[in-house]
């Protein structure tokens, strides 16, 4: 994925997210339908962010731990390796301990 071009709509998305925290919004909700790119875009957005800022903190909430497993590997495959981003999850209950990507 990391060689992966954007669509247009996931492309629309991502500078709908970047306008809004252009416009000092810090929280975003990110609404596509199925199949559509969503975790594609969010990894995107947040390999954008984490190169401007490596301290940056981010939260994903998912009904589902394998949707948060299914971002964690998205995110490893978009970010470089040289990235040093940390995550915890909580899913079914139970938290896990904290581990870098």
């Amino acid at each position: 994925p990391r060689d992966f071009e954007l669509t247009k709509p996931q492309q629309k998305a991502l500078d709908a997210l970047e306008s809004a925290r252009l416009q000092g919004r810090t929280r975003g909700y990110l609404d596509m339908a199925t199949g559509t790119g969503k975790t594609f875009v969010i990894a995107k957005d947040l390999q954008r962010l984490v190169e401007s800022d490596p301290s940056l903190r981010a939260l994903w909430l998912c009904h589902r731990g394998t949707i948060l497993d299914q971002n964690k590997k998205m995110c490893e495959a978009v970010m470089s390796n040289d990235s040093k981003i940390s995550h915890g999850q909580i899913y079914d209950g139970e938290c896990n301990d904290q581990a870098q990507m």
